[in-house]
Parts: structure tokens; C-alpha cells; sequence
């Protein structure tokens, strides 16, 4: 059975939402669709985006262990946090600041850290109703909720 969770307001521009879909051999997943208006051609159209529970948790734990709830932070902010727990650096073999610039889509356009560890699953809470992001990258997240009671509350599990 499929759950959508659908985000707010969404005027024909752009918005998303959330399916419950099921699993590869990757892991558990759900579909971020995307509904957007092209710039040329005015038609709406949609993009689904798999995005795997195990990423939405990792952001999640991350935000609610660092965030205080209903307090604004810039998505440098969080950034830092994923470059940090994910030991980026090391990896990667380049200063903290260099990554920075990679989330910012300057660098590195070969890596998917930005959309992986961060947009999509950031999309993903906006349709959960469990964080805000402003247009300005600001984050606000609205809960404490484990990411296993989030899941049960909307749904999803």
C-alpha cells in the first residue's frame, strides 16, 4: 500500500512529497517526488529521487542532537555537522573548507554528498512536517521525535 505525504501550498511551481515504497538491496527507501515548472516551456512536470531511510535518519539524529527546536540554523551549519560525522575530510583528502564550497555545488559536481546527506532528505522532513527550510537555507525543526516514532507517527512504518 502506497502513503503520500504531500507538502503544503504547492501553486504549481514547485513541491514535493514522500511515498513509502519498499526496498532494494541498498536498503529501505522512500520516493521524493518533486513536481516543478520548466523555465522554457512553462509545462509542469515531476522527478523522483530514491531516498534511503538510513540517509533521512543520519540527517535527522544529526539535527535533533545539535538543534534546538523551533531555533533557525544556517545550512552551513549542518554542513559542518555532515562533513564532520561522515569524516569527509580524511576521505576526501581536502580541508573542511573545500567541502564547504562542494555543498555549495562550486566543486566536485562528480559527488553527490549535498543531495545525498542533505536536500533530499531535507525535502523529505519539510513532507513529514518535522523541520521548515526557509528560502534562505535557514532550518527549523519543529520535534525531538527518534526517527522510528516519526516514521510510525506519519504512517510510513
Amino acid at each position: 500500500m502506497e502513503r503520500i505525504i504531500s507538502v503544503q501550498g504547492w501553486k504549481g511551481e514547485s513541491g514535493s512529497e514522500i511515498t513509502n515504497i519498499g526496498s532494494d538491496k541498498l536498503g529501505k527507501y522512500v520516493i521524493l517526488r518533486e513536481y516543478r515548472k520548466s523555465k522554457e516551456t512553462r509545462e509542469n512536470y515531476n522527478d523522483e529521487k530514491k531516498v534511503y531511510l538510513e540517509d533521512l535518519e543520519f540527517l535527522w539524529d544529526l539535527l535533533r542532537n545539535n538543534f534546538d527546536v523551533g531555533r533557525e540554523y544556517g545550512c552551513h551549519f549542518v554542513w559542518k555537522l555532515i562533513i564532520r560525522k561522515l569524516n569527509l575530510t580524511e576521505i576526501e583528502g581536502v580541508p573542511e573548507d573545500y567541502l564547504i564550497q562542494h555543498f555549495l555545488g562550486y566543486r566536485q559536481k562528480d559527488k553527490n554528498y549535498y543531495f545525498k546527506y542533505y536536500m533530499h532528505p531535507v525535502k523529505c522532513f519539510e513532507g513529514l512536517r518535522i523541520a521548515y527550510i526557509s528560502g534562505k537555507g535557514k532550518i527549523i525543526i519543529h520535534t525531538k521525535d527518534d526517527f522510528d516514532t516519526i516514521l510510525i507517527k506519519s504512517g510510513l512504518k
